[in-house]
């Protein structure tokens, strides 16, 4: 069966190319490297796709000729949207207060269990308040109106991010630290083990990093 070529051209620069590919990996792990560029290859309800990121600033997908086509070419753009305002470029208040709480968790000991549960906590809040300058920065680009100061619920700020077609990194992971882990230890009094709160602490980094 012939198989179609669907090429959706780039206007990025080299930065931005690269947090693209970063987005990709995380979604569709690890990339091989070509002789023109970077291939990930992933399934969608069984069938496997090909997408290939140029160094020309073009992305390749096939097949093109797939049903799911659209699911593919959606979830890409959610992608490309995404890499275009990355939490590392986030230079807003919220964002710098997130970073200067992460370099003072990491001088907690985390052989002292209320020191593991402060972080936890405090892990907590930082991820909320990126979430929160997300999503400020989000209603600016998109023209919405829209203030993250309103919004009381944790489902309302992963909403708001997913439905304007944006991506939430780690999304898995910051549900289970805000939904589990930091709820274990504010209302059921657990004491998180060292493993947990650098795996915290981790998420958060990376986050960051993103």
């Amino acid at each position: 069966m012939f198989r179609l070529t669907k090429v959706i051209n780039l206007a990025v620069n080299e930065e931005e190319l690269h947090q693209i590919m970063r987005l990709c990996e995380i979604y569709w792990g690890k990339r091989k490297r070509m002789q023109e560029g970077w291939k990930f290859e992933f399934m969608v309800d069984e069938q496997k796709f090909h997408v290939s990121i140029i160094d020309s600033k073009k992305i390749i997908i096939q097949p093109a000729d797939s049903q799911l086509i659209t699911k593919v070419e959606e979830k890409i753009n959610s992608i490309i949207k995404t890499a275009l305002i990355p939490y590392k470029n986030d230079k807003t208040p919220h964002a710098t207060h997130a970073r200067n709480m992460l370099n003072r968790l990491k001088e907690f000991n985390l052989e002292h269990e209320i020191d593991r549960c402060a972080i936890i906590i405090l892990v907590d809040a930082a991820i909320e308040i990126l979430l929160r300058s997300r999503i400020d920065q989000i209603a600016k680009k998109e023209n919405l109106r829209i203030d993250s100061k309103n919004l009381t619920k944790r489902i309302e700020l992963y909403d708001i991010i997913e439905n304007n077609g944006y991506l939430l990194p780690f999304k898995d992971d910051i549900d289970n630290i805000r939904s589990k882990i930091r709820n274990d230890v504010m209302h059921l009094g657990k004491i998180p083990t060292k493993e947990t709160t650098e795996y915290c602490l981790l998420i958060l980094e990376k986050l960051l990093k993103f």
